[in-house]
């Protein structure tokens, strides 16, 4: 049963215990995020109070720089998945505007105080802020949380490579195609979401058959082939995906297609199937092959990388 994602404070049930909170956009839920939720799991347990997250939809970039033009790691249905996966009782998503900007953080602190949150405890990162212009640091945060009786703890960075891990970090190198080393700060292998649509036949003319997808989230990566691993239909299959323009047909639409590996049975897929695709390792880039027997050939090295990457992560 997929639990639900509050939209607003006031559909949590009321709990005379109260509730230990943390606060944040935890885009990827990645493993800083992850020592979060662990301390806010622990801190939920003595005494016994419900673990709350609350997160922000849209991404407050997205509101006040629009012209940065971010894109998120996770869709908010995975960012819940994950949080819930995690042992978080509730998940709750606020509407994020520039009325909700506004607030100043002693007036966004006395929301949390009243019923049904009723904060008891207060989880953050070490690098948290909030309320207007990001003037809630810890040091207010900590004296709020003093004159309420509330118990704020702070979560130091978590790093690798000498750098805290971070969701900015990890965009970035996603950006770069560098997919393996994203998963490694990730804890979890980043996810592309979409459902199956009609392709030209290309694929299967080759010889090498492709599910094609259109995309219900933008992806971070670039242009290239990857080794994936896809979910779908109720099965698991590793694949060889092809994202990007065709350029050895001078086709320049932006694609993405999974040439599946090893299925159990051949399945009966229709346009519209929900595909989950966890993309593994960078293998190449796209680039203009003299015909289609030169493509066959490389398609042929692809898959044996792909098989190679998929051996390791098995």
């Amino acid at each position: 049963m997929t639990r639900p994602i509050r939209k607003d404070l006031q559909e949590i049930p009321p709990d005379p215990r109260g509730s230990a909170v943390t606060i944040g956009n935890f885009d990827g839920v990645h493993r800083g995020h992850a020592r979060i939720m662990e301390t806010l799991r622990a801190e939920s347990a003595h005494p016994k109070t419900r673990s709350v997250v609350i997160t922000f939809d849209p991404h407050p970039l997205q509101v006040l720089k629009p012209e940065l033009g971010l894109k998120e790691i996770t869709p908010l249905s995975e960012k819940a998945r994950l949080l819930f996966h995690a042992g978080i009782d509730e998940v709750v998503a606020l509407t994020f505007n520039r009325e909700f900007a506004a607030q100043t953080a002693e007036e966004f602190f006395r929301v949390l105080l009243r019923p049904p949150l009723s904060l008891k405890t207060l989880v953050v990162g070490y690098d948290f802020h909030f309320g207007r212009h990001k003037s809630g640091g810890f040091d207010l945060i900590a004296s709020l949380g003093k004159t309420h009786g509330v118990s704020v703890h702070m979560v130091p960075p978590f790093e690798i490579g000498g750098h805290p891990v971070s969701s900015r970090r990890i965009r970035e190198l996603l950006r770069q195609a560098q997919a393996e080393e994203a998963n490694t700060l990730l804890g979890h292998d980043y996810l592309l979401l979409g459902h199956l649509t009609s392709g030209r036949g290309r694929g299967k003319t080759l010889g090498f058959p492709t599910a094609n997808l259109e995309l219900s989230f933008p992806t971070l990566l670039p242009p290239g082939v990857y080794a994936v691993r896809a979910e779908f239909e109720r099965q698991h299959a590793p694949g060889v995906m092809a994202l990007g323009p065709r350029p050895t047909f001078d086709d320049h639409e932006h694609s993405v297609e999974i040439h599946l590996l090893d299925l159990p049975h051949d399945p009966s897929l229709k346009p519209g199937e929900t595909f989950r695709v966890k993309v593994l390792a960078w293998i190449r880039e796209n680039q203009k092959f003299p015909g289609p027997e030169a493509l066959i050939r490389q398609i042929k090295k692809d898959i044996e990388e792909a098989r190679k990457v998929l051996s390791h992560k098995s």
